[in-house]
């Protein structure tokens, strides 16, 4: 969520992360593999992400819901192989993720506008999970982004 939920908490976690794996099914990925973002891959008392990744990724396993669930993973174990090999951890979400479950609105919000800006990815921004979608977008977006949010909105319909 890079736009919505401030800083929300297991709970409300578990619902983006239920929503997310339903949107992703209705995109063609069956069994999404969702990695539960956190600034390390150590559960450390410390860091609320990390506490809340390790508490997700339980609750996933035990609710059986159709993805890979696994946290805490940093970034860079989340989307590079490479990486979690060289940390050595092995799970099947290590490396290869399709959803980032983010611990904030500012991580959320900040590699969302990384991607736009510096990769030139096209975002498409979606409220799900009530009784319609939401489109919800920038000021700053440009046309083909509000197509493609109009788009993930209707592909979110029920």
């Amino acid at each position: 969520d890079g736009a919505l939920n401030v800083m929300p908490n297991v709970k409300t976690k578990m619902h983006i992360l239920k929503n997310v794996v339903n949107f992703s099914n209705r995109i063609g990925i069956t069994r999404p593999k969702v990695s539960v973002l956190s600034a390390t891959e150590e559960v450390l008392n410390n860091v609320q992400s990390s506490l809340d990744a390790k508490e997700i990724t339980e609750l996933a396993k035990k609710e059986n819901l159709n993805a890979d669930v696994f946290g805490p993973l940093a970034f860079d174990n989340s989307i590079s192989k490479k990486s979690a090999s060289i940390k050595g951890i092995k799970n099947s979400v290590a490396g290869q993720a399709d959803v980032l479950l983010v611990p904030s609105v500012e991580t959320g919000n900040g590699l969302v506008k990384m991607m736009i800006y510096f990769m030139g990815a096209c975002a498409a921004g979606v409220v799900i999970g009530g009784k319609v979608p939401v489109v919800i977008t920038s000021r700053s977006d440009d046309a083909p982004a509000r197509l493609a949010s109009i788009a993930a909105a209707i592909v979110a319909l029920d």
